[in-house]
């Protein structure tokens, strides 16, 4: 089963591990903005806006790379400041199993306590009836 063609690429971003680390590292501050910044032992990061938290990963180069090659035969990994990014090319034929485990992960993500929506079997369902 795959869910990208054999010829397809998967152009992937996220935040960067290096610059939140310089940031959480410096001595000094010259923004006029109050921030709260902070990474918990996954390297995950928390953000209160609109009344909505949302959750970050933060990556380096190569923990991106490692993720992707999970699912991806070739990755190249780019960027810097405060994006890196991910080409993927010549995606791993996986089990439909495999699929929905990493399907399950991405659209029902953990929030603090242990809270998920479980409101994301419609979508998987969609996403692999196509295939």
């Amino acid at each position: 089963m795959l869910l990208l063609k054999e010829s397809g690429s998967l152009y992937i971003g996220t935040r960067n591990k290096g610059q939140i680390d310089s940031t959480l590292n410096s001595s000094r501050c010259i923004e006029k903005v109050r921030s709260l910044e902070f990474l918990d032992k996954d390297n995950f990061s928390a953000t209160f806006r609109n009344g909505v938290w949302t959750l970050q990963k933060f990556h380096t180069k190569e923990s991106l790379k490692e993720v992707c090659l999970k699912y991806f035969n070739n990755v190249e990994t780019m960027g810097s400041g405060s994006q890196i990014y991910a080409i993927c090319r010549n995606p791993k034929r996986l089990s439909k199993e495999d699929y929905v485990e990493a399907l399950n992960i991405e659209f029902n993500m953990e929030y603090p306590n242990g809270y998920k929506h479980n409101k994301h079997e419609k979508l998987i369902s969609e996403i692999l009836k196509k295939n």
